[in-house]
């Protein structure tokens, strides 16, 4: 089974839970982070403002000053499913840790990180489910 993902690893669009059908918003991703054609799959992608009921938000920062957006994003009906924060890797202007604590901060559960590109990280945001009453 090791053998069969070594040679067949999961593809970024796999990695990231894109799927068909999925209405997928990108909010100011940069030329350089951006899907392949080859990578992306026959979802409605639309650029700029998030798309109403969108089921994920890309959303690309490239200082700390871009995660007040987050909040922005939250706001209904932006979100409705994930949020992926995309983030140049090994930079001093944003690190992994400040995006955690900006979707934390934002009330958000960070559930994956996973490399979107050779230069940049994305990590994976839902929203906390709602406890049962009595629980």
């Amino acid at each position: 089974m090791w053998v069969h993902k070594i040679l067949h690893p999961k593809s970024v669009s796999d990695k990231l839970g894109i799927k068909l059908s999925l209405t997928i918003s990108a909010v100011c991703v940069p030329d350089d982070a951006t899907m392949s054609d080859a990578q992306k799959p026959t979802a409605k992608f639309v650029d700029g403002e998030p798309a109403s009921g969108a089921e994920m938000i890309f959303l690309a920062t490239t200082t700390t000053s871009d995660l007040s957006a987050i909040r922005k994003l939250l706001a209904p009906p932006a979100l409705d499913g994930t949020l992926r924060v995309v983030f140049p890797e090994a930079r001093q202007e944003i690190t992994e840790l400040q995006v955690l604590e900006a979707g934390r901060a934002a009330g958000l559960y960070d559930v994956k990180v996973v490399s979107y590109s050779p230069a940049h990280i994305a990590v994976k945001f839902v929203r906390p489910q709602r406890q049962a009453p009595g629980t």
